[in-house]
C-alpha cells in the first residue's frame, strides 16, 4: 500500500477534459486579449475573382492601414480586368470589411458563446496546429457569422481556421457563399492568411474569390510567439 501510494503520488493529475463551451469561450477570450495588444498593422492585400461563364479574371491589390481604434484604410495599388461587376464586387468586398472593423461588429462577430453554440467534433492537425475541432452553430442570422466548422489551437485557444456559409445571405452574393479562412500567428497576433470564397454571384454566375495577403508590419504590445511572412488580418 505505501509503495503503491508513493507511485500514485509521481504520476501527474491528467488535465481536465474541456467542454466545448468552455473552449469556444477561451477562444473569445484570447481574441479579446489580443484586440486589446494590437495597436496597429499595415499589409498588402491581393484579391482575385474568377466568373468562368463569363469568361472573367479580375484582380485587385490594396495596401490596408489599420489604427486601434479607427477605421480601416484601403489604398488601391492596382486593378486589372476590374471593370463592371468586377469593380462593383471588390467595392463591396472594401465596405463589408470597414464595416467589420467597427468594435460593435467585432463582438457581434467573434467566435464565442455570445455568438454561437458549440459541438466538440474531436482533435485534429490543421496548418501545423494541433486543433480543438468545434461545430459551429450561429445564435441569429448575421452575414458574418458562419454555420459550419472552427479549428481552435489546443496551445493557446487563437483560431485557426473557419470552414462554412454565413448564417444570413451576404448582400453581393446570390445565396450564402462556402466561406474558408485560415490564420496565422503573427507577433503573437492570430491574423487571416487566406479566404477562398466559392457561390453564385449576381449575372455573372458560379465564381470564386481568393484573399491572400504579404508584408505585414504589426504593432503589439504582447510578446512575440512566431513571425510569418505573409499573412493579413482578421479584425
Amino acid at each position: 500500500m505505501f509503495l503503491a501510494g508513493v507511485l500514485a503520488a509521481t504520476v501527474p493529475a491528467a488535465e481536465p477534459t474541456l467542454t466545448a463551451q468552455q473552449i469556444g469561450a477561451r477562444a473569445e477570450q484570447a481574441d479579446i486579449d489580443e484586440m486589446a495588444s494590437l495597436k496597429g498593422y499595415t499589409l498588402m492585400r491581393h484579391y482575385v475573382l474568377d466568373s468562368p461563364r463569363f469568361g472573367k479574371h479580375a484582380e485587385l491589390s490594396v495596401r490596408v492601414t489599420y489604427r486601434a481604434g479607427l477605421e480601416k484604410k484601403f489604398e488601391i495599388l492596382s486593378v486589372h480586368g476590374a471593370e463592371g461587376i468586377g469593380r462593383r464586387v471588390f467595392d463591396k468586398l472594401i465596405e463589408a470589411e470597414k464595416d467589420a472593423s467597427r468594435q460593435e461588429q467585432i463582438d457581434a462577430m467573434r467566435i464565442g458563446p455570445r455568438n454561437y453554440d458549440f459541438a466538440l467534433l474531436g482533435t485534429e492537425n490543421r496548418n501545423g496546429q494541433r486543433c480543438y475541432v468545434l461545430q459551429l452553430k450561429p445564435k441569429r442570422k448575421n452575414r458574418f457569422l458562419l454555420d459550419g466548422k472552427a479549428w481552435v489551437s489546443t496551445d493557446d485557444f487563437g483560431v485557426v481556421a473557419v470552414q462554412g456559409r454565413p448564417s444570413e445571405r451576404v448582400s453581393f452574393w446570390v445565396g450564402k457563399p462556402e466561406i474558408t479562412q485560415n490564420f496565422s500567428r503573427v507577433e503573437g497576433v492570430w491574423m487571416m492568411s487566406t479566404n477562398r470564397s466559392v457561390a453564385e454571384v449576381k449575372i455573372a454566375g458560379h465564381s470564386e474569390l481568393s484573399i491572400e495577403s504579404s508584408n505585414f508590419k504589426v504593432e503589439c504590445t504582447k510578446p512575440s510567439v512566431s513571425h510569418v511572412a505573409s499573412v493579413h488580418s482578421n479584425h
